[in-house]
């Protein structure tokens, strides 16, 4: 995916824990990731689009890279976002914010 500039969005696939969401978060992931990816679009934007899906499986990372659908090693992506100006820790930080404010009006069943 490019952005209105020509330069490829670095997209971030993020995977979600059941455990995230307490005791019973097994039975709510899928909803709530798919809540979590109504409420990302702008975060990051244009330069990263977000993708957040369960992580069933413990051997997967929390988090992949892509860039025009290549998949990048984190370095590789960090180094991207700088070619951005931007900062992919700064990045991930605001998403986890935003993750953890998600989470919370979730099981509030609130549409925050």
């Amino acid at each position: 995916m490019s952005n209105t500039q020509g330069v490829h969005t670095l997209q971030i696939l993020f995977r979600v824990e059941p455990g995230c969401l307490g005791p019973q978060g097994a039975s709510h992931i899928e909803g709530f990731c798919q809540y979590a990816q109504q409420h990302c679009g702008n975060l990051g934007a244009p330069y990263a689009r977000w993708q957040v899906e369960p992580r069933f499986d413990k051997t997967l990372p929390e988090a992949d890279f892509f860039v025009a659908d290549k998949k990048l090693k984190r370095e590789q992506a960090a180094r991207y976002a700088s070619a951005l100006d931007q900062d992919l820790d700064a990045l991930e930080e605001a998403f986890h914010g935003a993750l953890a404010d998600w989470i919370d009006a979730y099981m509030r069943g609130g549409s925050s």
